[in-house]
């Protein structure tokens, strides 16, 4: 006959307890990291709203033309037409820093929710080597919206660039990593196969496609620059509410088992 000892008795409950917690945390993340990308929608669509008016071809339209200007207008200090855009601007600003901070706060939690998951070694480095990749790229974003085109142009070209390139090096690792673990949703896949799909095709644009000096060619590469960085913002907020409910189900299964409910 065994003995039990209140320390064994009462280890179980106290792990579960921590383990619950922890997946709490974690759907907690996935949820603000969805209402960031909300954010990015409102804090630019607002930016637009007050923008001024002034773009490539035709400095002297008035308001943001959703096909004719690009986004980096909207973080301009001065528009093309010589007006002043500090709200727009600031808005602009804000929304990139949030965005780099909810693609960080994305690759780092997915990075813990992974590794709650058996794997193999492949695919941990891939995990791992795609969230050194994925904050990178956040660093990037941020600074987009510290660097108005209209003043370092050449700077803001360049971590825009930087800031895609990064993504879609993260974006195919983590695909790589899921590939390698099973167990997790298949949902995934197919959101990071949809967005590494549009910006092959968007780096495609950008070497083979017209140039802006005319509006025909300004409004195609505005409005797949348009496309590219919704599809991001998608991706990330799919991403985030496949995990939050995907967290939901072992939550709930504790919760049951203690008389709880899980909102």
């Amino acid at each position: 006959m065994s003995v039990t000892s209140e320390h064994e008795r009462t280890l179980v409950p106290v792990q579960h307890l921590a383990e619950a917690t922890h997946l709490f945390q974690l759907r907690r993340t996935f949820g603000a990291i969805a209402a960031i990308c909300v954010l990015f929608v409102a804090c630019t669509t607002t930016a637009m709203l007050l923008y001024p008016g002034g773009a490539g071809p035709t400095v002297t339209s008035h308001g943001y033309q959703f096909f004719v200007n690009f986004f980096s207008d909207l973080g301009q200090t001065r528009t093309q037409s010589g007006a002043v855009n500090y709200p727009s601007m600031l808005l602009f600003g804000v929304a990139m820093i949030a965005i780099g901070g909810a693609a960080a706060g994305f690759f780092v939690t997915f990075a813990h929710f992974f590794a709650n998951h058996p794997t193999t070694v492949w695919g941990r480095r891939f995990n791992h080597i795609s969230k050194v990749f994925g904050l990178l790229a956040a660093i990037a974003f941020a600074c987009v919206g510290l660097t108005p085109s209209n003043l370092v142009m050449p700077v803001h070209l360049g971590v825009a660039s930087a800031a895609f390139d990064l993504l879609m090096a993260a974006t195919l690792l983590q695909i790589a990593a899921i590939r390698r673990t099973p167990g997790l949703p298949t949902a995934l896949l197919w959101v990071n196969c949809a967005f590494v799909a549009i910006l092959i095709a968007y780096i495609g644009l950008q070497a083979l496609g017209p140039a802006s000096t005319t509006l025909l060619g300004d409004e195609i590469n505005v409005t797949g620059q348009k496309v590219i960085v919704y599809s991001a913002i998608a991706a990330i907020f799919a991403q985030a509410l496949i995990l939050r409910w995907r967290l939901l189900r072992p939550l709930a299964a504790h919760a049951a088992a203690h008389g709880r409910v899980v909102r």
